[in-house]
């Protein structure tokens, strides 16, 4: 099989120092500083955050006229991985019974590393081969603000029917 980056040293280069940046600048800094953020930001704006921030790094994808570009957008990784990660697993532990909180985590894990990437990979293959690779950037990213928006409107309206009820009960 031919290597299509022979010829394209530079090219290998880059990838060994997008996976230094997204790892040693994005996501370990934000592992250790998701604990804080979700205790002085809360579980819902972490998920609108990561959200909002899948969508910027995809569309800035689509958008990167030179490949080094990507350098500062994998620092978004620390974010959409670390961040994400933290707060599924903590969310799971708050909202699970007694005594069940590793299996609540077992379930939100699988839910998003077994079911959701391999839907995401199927349809991002079908997606990458009908229109191309940038093109599918951006309809993941479009697509990750609509999540964004939606499950914003729906935590808000949440909170808002919650609040209504406490004051009206109380009265």
């Amino acid at each position: 099989m031919e290597d299509p980056c022979s010829g394209a040293n530079w090219l290998k280069t880059l990838e060994g120092i997008i996976l230094f940046v997204h790892t040693f600048v994005g996501e370990i800094p934000f592992f250790l500083l998701s604990g804080w953020m979700i205790k002085r930001l809360g579980h819902t704006f972490c998920v609108t955050l990561v959200t909002f921030c899948f969508g910027l790094r995809f569309c800035l994808f689509y958008f990167i006229p030179n490949p080094w570009w990507l350098l500062p957008v994998e620092i978004l990784n620390g974010i959409t991985y670390a961040t994400f990660n933290v707060t599924a697993a903590t969310y799971a532990n708050k909202i699970a019974p007694p005594g069940t909180q590793a299996t609540v985590q077992g379930i939100v894990a699988g839910s998003f590393e077994g079911l959701g990437i391999s839907l995401g990979t199927f349809l991002g293959g079908i997606l990458f081969d009908r229109y191309g690779g940038r093109v599918c950037f951006l309809m993941a990213g479009m697509s990750s603000f609509a999540l964004c928006f939606i499950y914003t409107v729906l935590q808000w309206s949440l909170s808002n029917c919650c609040v209504l009820k406490t004051q009206k009960s109380s009265k």
